[in-house]
């Protein structure tokens, strides 16, 4: 039983670490939400190792993703609809600026 439970911490810091590394890509590269996957961390981190989730709490990158979130001071909804809007503008100006190409 103690071998099961410790395989579990283990299987669930590995987990951890990998939403974590997610996060960090979803730092650089806009289509990849950030936070989201943090928090999938945290969830792994605190069943495994609290040492990590403390860790992660207390990181200067990360804590103000998840705090800002937890505080109700990330406006996620707002960001989605500018991406939304960001997207749709870019395919409109596209479509009509393509002389001669596919789809004319």
């Amino acid at each position: 039983m103690i071998f099961k439970v410790y395989t579990l911490k283990k299987l669930y810091t590995i987990l951890g670490s990998i939403f974590v590394l997610i996060g960090v890509v979803g730092l650089f590269l806009p289509i990849f939400p950030t936070v989201p996957f943090l928090f999938i961390a945290l969830f792994f981190y605190g069943k495994g190792s609290k040492k990590h989730y403390y860790w992660l709490m207390k990181n200067k990158y990360f804590s103000k993703y998840i705090l800002d979130y937890k505080r109700g001071k990330d406006n996620l909804i707002l960001k989605i609809i500018l991406v939304i809007i960001g997207l749709l503008v870019t395919i409109y100006i596209s479509r009509f600026n393509n002389k001669g190409g596919i789809g004319n």
